[in-house]
């Protein structure tokens, strides 16, 4: 897995991609505003696939997954109302962020083509990754 973070006072992105399993899994969670969010459950918007300024400005996510069946890429774009984003631990003292978050997504291709995340989760110490701006 690799992490790919953006912090602005502004916005939060966590890239996550699969790069072990060779199937360029991937997701997208974007965070509006995550300094005065602070610790508490926020609900996941529609997305419009993009990250960083351009993101839609309300939490959340796209994710690109591979279709076993037909051996191609999927891209999927959460949906309004599509889920929960809770921020567990917000520390800035310590470089922490911390969260769990559950979500659906619609395929950008066949909008009735909806996956769910469960049991999604990210801790994240920014002291530990290389090249991380954190206020």
């Amino acid at each position: 897995m690799y992490y790919w973070g953006s912090t602005s006072t502004v916005y939060t992105d966590i890239n996550v991609v699969d790069f072990k399993s060779g199937t360029s899994g991937r997701i997208n969670i974007h965070l509006h505003d995550l300094y005065n969010l602070k610790e508490g459950d926020y609900f996941i918007g529609e997305s419009n696939g993009n990250r960083g300024f351009h993101s839609n400005p309300w939490p959340n996510f796209y994710c690109r997954v591979l279709d076993s069946e037909t051996q191609t890429i999927k891209r999927y774009f959460s949906v309004e109302e599509g889920g929960i984003i809770t921020i567990t631990r917000f520390d800035l003292d310590n470089r922490i962020v911390s969260g769990i978050f559950n979500g659906r997504a619609a395929n950008i291709n066949n909008p009735t083509d909806i996956i769910e995340i469960t049991e999604g989760r990210f801790d994240i110490n920014w002291e530990e990754l290389p090249g991380i701006q954190f206020p």
